[in-house]
């Protein structure tokens, strides 16, 4: 029993070690501003390319498989994994700053409202895949991300007009970042509703006038 429990005891520091290290690289608080700007941007920069690469390949075999159920599930994840995942995060945010801070297990109720905003958008995306779920789920996730900075105005002295009159660089990068991002997902909402639009309504074509009409 005892060999078991000192067994027991180095996996569990183990998995605490290898935590810690994967929490530790998360964080990034052992590098510099600079170095940090250098992770976000490769994150960002891996991010962007596994998505694009989800949505070329459904984009791709469109026309030949749309129906399948491979397909179908493949469109609905992209959804739910980009457009959805950004909604999410932008619902923890706002949960973030609306919760009272005095709220029991407030860190758990913002865990929670993440989950719940991505779950929902799963279950638009399963129904609505074919009807404009990513114009639905960017747009709002786009304008959710925009509002911040006016919400942290409202809710609190840590507004961005207070971060830039006191040089705050933390705050201000973060704002600029919801603004940035936000901007972003409302002009790719615009576009793809836009390129729907043209799709749904085809170009009029004009009748050339034949040589019965001509001599008529």
């Amino acid at each position: 029993i005892e060999r078991n429990q000192a067994k027991a005891s180095e996996n569990n520091s183990f998995f605490s070690a290898a935590g810690g290290v994967l929490h530790t690289l998360h964080e990034a608080r052992f590098a510099d501003a600079i170095t940090r700007w250098a992770f976000f941007l490769a994150g960002v920069m891996g991010t962007i390319m596994v998505g694009t690469g989800s949505v070329l390949w459904a984009v791709k075999r469109a026309k030949r498989q749309m129906g399948q159920f491979g397909y179908e599930l493949v469109v609905i994840t992209n959804i739910a994994s980009i457009a959805g995942l950004c909604g999410a995060v932008a619902v923890y945010f706002w949960l973030n700053r609306l919760l009272p801070a005095t709220l029991e297990n407030r860190t758990n109720w913002e865990i929670n409202g993440f989950f719940v905003a991505w779950l929902l958008s799963l279950l638009h995306a399963i129904f609505y895949r074919n009807k404009g779920a990513w114009v639905v789920q960017l747009g709002i996730a786009g304008a959710l991300f925009c509002l911040i900075p006016v919400l942290d105005t409202l809710t609190s002295s840590a507004s961005l007009l207070h971060a830039i009159i006191h040089v705050d660089v933390l705050r201000l990068s973060f704002d600029v970042m919801c603004l940035l991002l936000g901007g972003i997902m409302l002009a790719t909402a615009r576009y793809l509703q836009n390129k729907a639009r043209r799709v749904v309504s085809p170009k009029p074509t004009t009748r050339k006038p034949t040589l019965e009409g001509a001599v008529k």
